[in-house]
C-alpha cells in the first residue's frame, strides 16, 4: 500500500532529486592532464612572441629615434655653419673675399663666396638669400650697416691718358658720359643731378672697355683695384686718374646685413670682431698682404 501511495502523489510535490555536489578538485580531475598543459603551454608561447615583438620594437624606437633626432640635428648644425657673402664678380678671390674669410674665421663659420653685381648684391641681401657684403654707407633701412666702418676709401675720377686734363671743373664733369656701377653711389651732388650722364654697367672691366673704346669719358672707381685690372688688362699707360678730382669723395666702407641674413643674430658679436680687426689693424694688415701680391 504504501508503494501504491508514493506512486500517486502528484509530481509536482514530489521532493526534487538532488544532484550530488562536485568540487573544483574534482573538476580539475575531471578534465585531462595533457589538455590542460598544451593550453598553459600555448598561451605562454604566445605571450612570449607578443613579449618579444613588443621589446624589439621598443628597442627599434629607442635607438632609432635618437639617430634621427642627432642626424637632423647635425643637418641643422651644418646648415647654421655655412654662410653666404657676395663680393664684385670681377674680383671673387679678391680684397673683400679675403675680408669675408676673415670674419669667417673668427665666428668659426664657413663662407661660401658668391660673386654677382652690386645692386643684385643688395637686393638678394634685402632678401636674405646672402647674408653679408660690403658697401659704402647710403640711406636703407632694409639693411643693417655694421659698426665701425672697416675702412675709409677714396675712389677717384678715372679717362684716358691723353684726356687727363680734359674734365676740369664739375660743370664739366656732367657734361661727360661717366661710367658707374649699377647701384653704386660716388658723392650726394652728383648722384643727384639729373642732368649728369651716367652710363651704369655691372663690372669694372666693362667701364675700362667702354674707356678704352671712347664710349665714356671717365668712370669712377677705388685706386689700387682698377690698377690692379689695368695691370692685368695691359692698359697701365693708358688710362689714368684725371688730374682734377671732385672733393669729398672719400667715403666709409662697412660690411653690411639685413634682419633676413643668418647673421643677424650675431650682429653684436660681428660688430666686435670688427671693431677689434681696425683697432688692432688686421684689416690693413689683409689689404698690404693682398695688393703685395698682386703687384708682383
Amino acid at each position: 500500500m504504501e508503494n501504491d501511495y508514493t506512486a500517486q502523489v502528484p509530481p509536482c510535490i514530489k521532493p526534487k532529486q538532488t544532484a550530488a555536489k562536485t568540487t573544483l578538485k574534482d573538476q580539475h580531475a575531471l578534465i585531462p592532464t595533457t589538455s590542460v598543459q598544451t593550453n598553459i603551454s600555448g598561451r605562454l608561447s604566445t605571450l612570449r612572441t607578443m613579449s618579444y615583438r613588443l621589446i624589439i620594437i621598443l628597442l627599434s624606437v629607442f635607438f632609432t629615434l635618437p639617430v634621427t633626432l642627432f642626424a637632423q640635428d647635425t643637418a641643422s648644425h651644418a646648415e647654421g655653419c655655412e654662410v653666404t657673402a657676395s663680393v664684385s664678380p670681377d674680383f671673387p678671390k679678391g680684397l673683400h673675399a679675403k675680408y669675408m674669410r676673415y670674419l669667417g674665421q673668427k665666428l668659426n663659420l664657413k663662407v661660401n663666396i658668391k660673386p654677382m653685381p652690386l645692386a643684385r648684391r643688395i637686393k638678394e641681401l634685402e632678401k636674405g638669400t646672402i647674408d653679408i657684403i660690403i658697401l659704402n654707407y647710403r640711406e636703407n633701412p632694409a639693411l643693417t650697416f655694421l659698426q665701425p666702418a672697416y675702412s675709409p676709401i677714396t675712389e677717384y675720377l678715372f679717362v684716358n691718358h691723353d684726356d687727363k686734363d680734359k674734365i676740369t671743373n664739375y660743370r664739366q664733369l656732367i657734361n661727360a658720359a661717366i661710367g658707374l656701377n649699377t647701384g653704386s653711389e660716388v658723392f650726394p651732388i652728383f648722384d643727384n643731378d639729373k642732368a649728369s650722364k651716367k652710363i651704369t654697367v655691372n663690372t669694372l672691366e666693362q667701364k675700362i672697355l667702354l674707356l678704352k673704346h671712347n664710349r665714356i669719358d671717365g668712370f669712377f672707381h677705388t685706386n689700387l683695384s682698377t690698377k690692379a685690372v689695368l695691370q692685368q688688362m695691359g692698359l697701365t699707360e693708358d688710362i689714368v686718374k684725371s688730374t682734377w678730382q671732385p672733393q669729398y669723395l672719400r667715403k666709409q666702407s662697412h660690411f653690411v646685413i639685413s634682419p633676413n641674413s643668418k647673421l643677424f643674430h650675431r650682429k653684436a658679436e660681428l660688430e666686435k670682431i670688427i671693431e677689434q680687426g681696425v683697432a688692432n689693424g688686421e684689416f690693413l694688415e689683409i689689404r698690404r698682404v693682398h695688393y703685395k701680391a698682386t703687384n708682383k
